[in-house]
């Protein structure tokens, strides 16, 4: 017989000639089985680094396995990997084990960062950080937040990580990269022009041909770059620029120890006058020993114009346009100068080579007859004709041969008022004699 539930029991006997006999009583007792679950504290699905208690129906003892794996003997087990886990109950000597609880550990996404760019910024300067590939993204800027797409550009200093998530909602943040902004050099120009004072300046103006030499600040030698006009450079930190003849700027870069730059500028403003002689041509041929140079000038606050010829001073001109008008110049080569000079005491020079090949046309100048007299020459306005007790005709050309005026005198006459300033030819004709003598008129 088995048994299957608790009581008490006996057996009856009977042999073949019907005689009985009933045996000692037995008390059987039938232990339940015990109740065998299992019971997660939390999910039984967590990202890596995590984990779930599972706790067992109660027994009097209890044996824990992944899979086959014996992994505990206690009433909870803490599950921190994959896996099938059961557990088997003990109870009075009476075992169950239980059904199986699946552990899902999820994988951690990887939370890596590639950088555009340097971590020792200058002020004004970017960092690009870009995380790998995930599903979300926090950027964080030591405890606070500052963007939540794959990459971030910052100029800003601090310790920078990023938190990505990946589909199954895992986490992880990144190593900190921390950002240093330096500031930029701050460049203070100085400058000494034609060997004087120091001046702090950004700006100076100067006559044409002058000297000038810089000293920003800091005042350190190396790391400095300069730039300017007619494609000028230097690596000083001091250049001396000579005989500066063009205006414009000059651009001094300072490079400090952390690599951050700084540009500053000096302009250079060029004051003097420009000069040019517009009359007569250089190389050009005069036929006359009288004649205008002729100058204009560029530039503001002009005080005149000086002429030369050669190194003797002509005469100077103070209202434009200017001019000058030379006398009685001998045949030859002549290089004159007009040199023009402003309030600043600037000045600029200009030339031209003239030659003096007088022509008088067919006409010889002779004597003048005793009574005869011609003032004053050179005339500015009127030439006076005076020839005592005589009746004259008289006749004005220039040296080209061409008349200009003539008529008839008694005794004396003012004429030469209608001509513009030149070397001229005057002819006075008395009875069967003829009078010639050059005038100018200026």
């Amino acid at each position: 017989y088995n048994v299957t539930s608790s009581g008490v029991y006996n057996v009856e006997v009977t042999n073949s000639n019907n005689c009985k006999a009933t045996s000692p009583t037995v008390t059987i007792t039938v232990v339940p089985l015990p109740v065998a679950t299992i019971t997660p504290q939390s999910s039984t699905t967590f990202c890596e680094g995590g984990n779930v208690v599972l706790s067992a129906s109660t027994a009097s003892s209890y044996k824990w396995l992944k899979g086959t794996t014996v992994v505990a003997n206690t009433k909870t087990y803490t599950a921190t990997t994959s896996g099938s886990y059961t557990v088997e109950l003990e109870n009075l000597g009476c075992k169950k084990t239980s059904l199986p609880t699946i552990v899902t550990v999820n994988a951690l996404p990887q939370a890596t960062v590639m950088m555009a760019g340097d971590l020792n910024l200058c002020a004004g300067e970017t960092v690009t950080f870009t995380a790998n590939a995930a599903t979300s993204y926090k950027w964080f800027n030591g405890t606070t937040q500052v963007g939540t797409l794959q990459s971030l550009r910052t100029g800003n200093a601090g310790s920078y990580t990023v938190e990505v998530t990946n589909a199954a909602g895992c986490k992880k943040t990144s190593s900190a990269y921390v950002v240093k902004v330096n500031p930029l050099p701050v460049i203070t120009q100085n400058v000494k022009v034609n060997n004087g004072s120091w001046r702090g300046t950004d700006s100076v103006s100067v006559c044409k041909g002058a000297t000038i030499e810089m000293g920003p600040w800091p005042n350190v030698a190396i790391g400095w770059s300069w730039t300017g006009p007619n494609r000028y450079t230097s690596s000083l930190r001091n250049p001396i620029l000579s005989n500066v003849s063009v205006s414009g700027a000059y651009y001094a870069t300072y490079t400090d120890p952390n690599g951050c730059k700084a540009t500053s500028p000096v302009k250079v403003n060029i004051n003097s006058p420009i000069v040019t002689i517009t009359s007569p041509a250089n190389n050009a041929t005069s036929t006359t020993d009288i004649f205008s140079i002729n100058a204009s000038v560029t530039g503001t606050n002009i005080s005149n114009v000086s002429f030369y010829n050669g190194s003797s001073l002509l005469g100077t001109d103070v209202i434009s346009p200017y001019s000058f008008t030379t006398l009685s110049l001998a045949n030859g080569t002549y290089t004159f100068y007009a040199i023009a000079k402003n309030t600043s005491n600037c000045t600029d020079t200009a030339k031209v080579t003239v030659k003096v090949n007088k022509v008088v046309t067919d006409l010889e100048e002779n004597s003048l007859g005793e009574n005869l007299s011609i003032s004053p020459n050179p005339f500015e306005d009127q030439l006076v004709i005076q020839f005592q007790n005589q009746t004259f005709e008289y006749s004005i050309y220039d040296i080209d041969g061409k008349l200009h005026e003539q008529g008839l005198g008694i005794e004396k006459l003012n004429t030469g008022n209608k001509l513009s300033p030149g070397l001229y030819i005057l002819k006075i004709n008395v009875g069967d004699n003829v009078y010639i003598s050059k005038i100018y008129k200026y």
